[in-house]
């Protein structure tokens, strides 16, 4: 299984532990179901985990009737920190450059310069 794939089961088990929680009990679900408009048997399946024929409407609604909102999910899906896709390291070097004096970050700035056009990093 790839990066990617695994991450994205990760991510979507968290939603669905966050929107069917297992403390849930089945008349809690029933009137979860009836008020995304789903049935309470699909609700159930998924709660026992069987996740694999949910379809994105079906988590929408969840994620709606659990009290977000239409435009909360949009803006939050559209508003992807770009820093997140930086590697570790490289966070610690901005962090260090960015907590140095003016001259010095100058210096650092520099540096890290002459590092990419001399070696292509």
């Amino acid at each position: 299984m790839s990066k990617i794939d695994s991450d994205a089961e990760r991510v979507f088990n968290g939603w669905l532990d966050f929107l069917l929680p297992d403390e849930m009990t089945p008349k809690e679900l029933e009137s979860l179901a009836k008020k995304a408009k789903l049935s309470a048997e699909a609700l159930r399946k998924l709660k026992n985990r069987n996740r694999r024929g949910m379809s994105t409407e079906t988590l929408i609604r969840l994620a709606l009737c659990r009290g977000a909102t239409a435009s909360s999910l949009i803006s939050s899906l559209l508003q992807v920190d770009k820093k997140s896709s930086l590697d570790q390291s490289e966070i610690e070097w901005i962090t260090y450059g960015a907590s140095l004096p003016a001259k010095k970050r100058k210096e650092f700035l520099d540096f890290i310069k002459y590092m990419r056009s001399t070696w292509n990093i």
